[in-house]
């Protein structure tokens, strides 16, 4: 209090007197100006004094360094326009509102050196500082009221839902005690014994079970689990969901996950999911530990959805008809009017039966039809094409199904464009296509297939080369089975995936980095400059040869997560907003999925992951805190920071080496680890290029 007094009379003092009062001389004599800033470097709030004509600051004091996350050196070479994230007319609309209210505070975004923005309420008076006007601010931060404010009123929306949800678990509670008390003492075992979820595990077929750890971690899964991400038990075991899957379905699982640990009860939900409907039962359950994990069973439902709808198309049809003979009728145009509209609807159903919604080709249902038909049987010889689109669950996993969606358009418009008349082509099933083509042998076939191979290589769906795998037979008597020609063609399609697999792999990660870098060229410069100052640190360090080529790899792939990123986040030259930069802090994420989907990159995926964690916990996306960060990932987040500050970025202008290296002395123990940083800092200084 007694410093805050001190600090108040000050600027008051500042304020009353003009400089012909206080003058110069009393100034120096006095030591009254090294008395006040002595003061405001021991004051807790952010303190900044700036021209009011120009905006160049001439004085911050320590808490403004820490906030800001720059040294004071580099602060006082800056203009307050540099620390402000809104535009002219934002804040021209801000000082409008202030003099109308009648107050002497503003609302403003100030921009760190990390590239996070804050909501701060500046205060803000004229003074004479030495000798001449200038403007002196006091700054806040209020981004927590900001997100309190925000968060209170999703909170209040979040009670009314969960009390709805409450009162339905409640009434379904009722009825289930009210039909069989004894079912209820059942559930209420919650699967104590760990040998007997075994062999719930192993009796189910269909059904994905599995159990987790209280970290959310898989300790047992079955063989549907395999089946539904593609990998093998012990690739999955020991991992959690953000590994397998996208992110907001990952958020989705993990939400009735945590429910379930927390109320210590039996959770049964629905999710949908790329166009598939799963109800899941999760249930806690007593590990060796003693401590509970989550057991679920997941079932797919959509078939069952499906047939419901069927049952209702038919009795829809079944009504429409009856509609029809029994509806009074003006005259006969009203009548045909009717029939027509109706005949329009059965249509459209009949056309969705017969066709793929995504894509637009036939389904698989009309091409088993057409091939128990006789309709082609005199169009002999006849091929069968098969079609596996190469990397849709990697560009699913990677990018969303919205990009994958876009792989198989992109697949059924070049089949659409080689048919000819009387050829068809379908959907199979997933990622897989067949072709019917009357009339054509095994030649003609064969040049189709590498039409259609070199075609879909020249797509290109978020940096990923367009690859499939083909397999054709030709049937050239009657007495041949058609199917037995559908499944050579398959097997042989099946083959080619094998074969070419590990080189669609290798061209993956390479087209992904290659296609940033050239829509990007800063982004290539800035991997280079990274990749080159993380290999001095390493020599500098003195890590072994496997170590130090982990650590370049990785400073060159580390932002290779910004793929998914639109352009104008990439190129922006202004501070993003909240919501912008939630996506920004996405690429790690991204980075490390891409990473951990190849095998000679997995080693390095942990690192790209953890390479904008802080030493203090403030980092993103685990906020891991000291020693949790990997070691090289720590080399790389320095590195980084050092190329961002000497090149500078749209938002951000360049600093000199001088400043650039104060600024990382400033942070070290908050963002970066603090012996590292020292030993960073004394390579830099000995090394002139860089």
């Amino acid at each position: 209090m007694r410093k805050l007094t001190t600090l108040l009379l000050t600027i008051i003092l500042l304020v009353i007197f003009p400089a012909g009062i206080i003058g110069e001389d009393s100034f120096s004599n006095s030591g009254f100006e090294t008395d006040f800033t002595e003061i405001f470097d021991e004051y807790g709030a952010v303190i900044l004094i700036f021209y009011p004509l120009t905006g160049k600051i001439v004085y911050a004091n320590k808490a403004a360094a820490e906030f800001y996350d720059y040294s004071i050196e580099a602060l006082i070479s800056f203009n307050i326009s540099d620390l402000n994230a809104l535009t002219d007319v934002e804040i021209s609309a801000e000082m409008q509102a202030a003099e109308t209210q009648q107050r002497n505070y503003f609302i403003f975004r100030h921009k760190l050196d990390s590239g996070e923005v804050k909501t701060v309420e500046v205060f803000s008076y004229p003074v004479i500082f030495r000798n001449q006007n200038m403007q002196f601010s006091i700054i806040h931060d209020i981004t927590d009221k900001v997100y309190e404010h925000q968060r209170d009123k999703i909170l209040t929306a979040s009670v009314i839902v969960f009390s709805v949800i409450i009162i339905i678990i409640l009434i379904i509670s009722i009825v289930i005690i009210s039909k069989s008390k004894r079912e209820l003492k059942k559930l209420k075992m919650r699967f104590e014994n760990l040998n007997l979820l075994r062999e719930t595990f192993n009796n189910a077929s269909q059904s994905l079970i599995y159990l987790k750890d209280e970290n959310l971690k898989y300790v047992f899964v079955n063989k549907a689990v395999e089946v539904f991400y593609g990998k093998k038990a012990e690739d999955i075991i020991g991992k959690d969901d953000f590994t397998f899957s996208e992110e907001e379905f990952t958020r989705q699982k993990i939400k009735t996950d945590l429910e379930v640990l927390e109320k210590n009860e039996i959770i049964i939900d629905e999710i949908k999911w790329n166009d598939r409907t799963y109800e899941t039962t999760k249930f806690p359950v007593k590990l060796p530990s003693g401590k509970y994990g989550v057991g679920a069973y997941v079932r797919d439902i959509t078939d069952n959805q499906k047939n419901l709808q069927l049952q209702y198309c038919l009795l829809q049809r079944n009504s429409i008809l009856n509609d029809i003979l029994t509806h009074p009728y003006k005259c006969r145009q009203e009548q045909l009017d009717y029939v027509l509209h109706e005949a329009l609807l059965l249509f459209e159903i009949e056309y969705l039966s017969y066709h793929d919604s995504l894509t637009g080709l036939h389904n698989r249902r009309y091409f088993e039809e057409l091939l128990n038909s006789d309709k082609i049987e005199s169009k002999l010889p006849i091929s069968v094409v098969m079609c596996d689109v190469n990397g849709l669950k990697l560009i699913n996993d990677i990018f969303g199904h919205a990009h994958g969606d876009m792989l198989l358009k992109s697949m059924a418009e070049i089949l659409n464009v080689n048919c000819r008349i009387g050829d068809v082509a379908a959907r199979w099933g997933g990622d897989e296509f067949v072709m019917l083509l009357p009339s054509t042998d095994n030649e003609t076939a064969k040049k189709l297939i590498a039409r259609i191979k070199e075609q879909f290589s020249q797509k290109q769906i978020s940096g990923i080369r367009g690859s499939v795998s083909i397999g054709s037979d030709t049937k050239i008597t009657r007495n041949e089975n058609i199917l037995f020609t559908l499944n050579n063609a398959e097997e042989l399609m099946y083959s080619q995936k094998t074969l070419e697999r590990d080189a669609f792999k290798s061209d993956a990660i390479n087209s992904i980095i290659n296609s940033l870098h050239n829509n990007f060229p800063r982004e290539k410069e800035h991997a280079e400059k990274v990749r080159n100052i993380c290999c001095k640190m390493g020599k500098y360090l003195k890590l072994d040869e496997i170590e130090l080529k982990k650590l370049k790899d990785a400073a060159f792939l580390h932002d290779i997560g910004k793929i998914v990123l639109p352009a104008h986040l990439i190129l922006k030259n202004v501070s993003p907003s909240d919501t912008e930069w939630n996506e920004i802090k996405k690429h790690p994420v991204i980075g490390y999925r891409i990473l951990n989907s190849f095998d000679n990159t997995l080693d390095i995926a942990e690192l790209v992951l953890t390479h904008q964690e802080r030493w203090d916990g403030s980092g993103y996306p685990k906020q891991l805190i000291c020693n949790e960060i990997p070691y090289l990932s720590r080399i790389i987040s320095l590195a980084e920071s050092y190329d961002r500050k000497l090149s500078g970025a749209p938002n951000r202008k360049s600093m000199s080496k001088d400043i650039a290296l104060e600024s990382i002395r400033s942070s070290a123990g908050k963002h970066f680890d603090p012996v590292l940083a020292e030993q960073f800092i004394e390579m830099a200084m000995q090394d002139n290029e860089i």
